[in-house]
């Protein structure tokens, strides 16, 4: 299970620990965004910090229309007690996780300023 806060008065925020190649662990915040179809996005800073290997060039809609084009990594995150691999997409903003992390999962929001937010990992089919 995790456990995050709606900052902000609006934007549900979670905790979670990536994993470098070397195996060393970094905690990032990220915002979920349920829009978001991928797994999760860094600024580069932290892919760098974490010697993330490229494996793909993207090309991604943003919500305005934008069209971002950059690439996408191999990462790692501690992710309902196990480390799973994830594709991590270069953005320079703040962290998201999106809807194929979720995937599995329940998101329950407590939609107030400082509310909880938490992601349970659902039973198998």
């Amino acid at each position: 299970m995790h456990y995050g806060t709606v900052v902000n008065g609006s934007e549900p925020t979670i905790d979670l620990t990536m994993i470098s190649i070397n195996g060393e662990s970094v905690e990032v915040e990220f915002a979920v965004d349920t829009g978001f179809t991928d797994d999760v996005t860094l600024p580069f800073d932290i892919i760098e910090q974490l010697n993330l290997p490229i494996n793909r060039d993207v090309q991604l809609v943003m919500a305005d229309g934008a069209v971002y084009v950059g690439q996408a990594y191999t990462g790692w995150v501690l992710w309902h007690e196990r480390v799973r691999r994830i594709d991590v997409i270069s953005v320079d903003s703040t962290p998201l996780i999106g809807m194929r992390l979720l995937s599995g999962s329940n998101l329950s929001v407590d939609a107030e300023p400082d509310g909880l937010v938490t992601i349970t990992e659902l039973a198998a089919r």
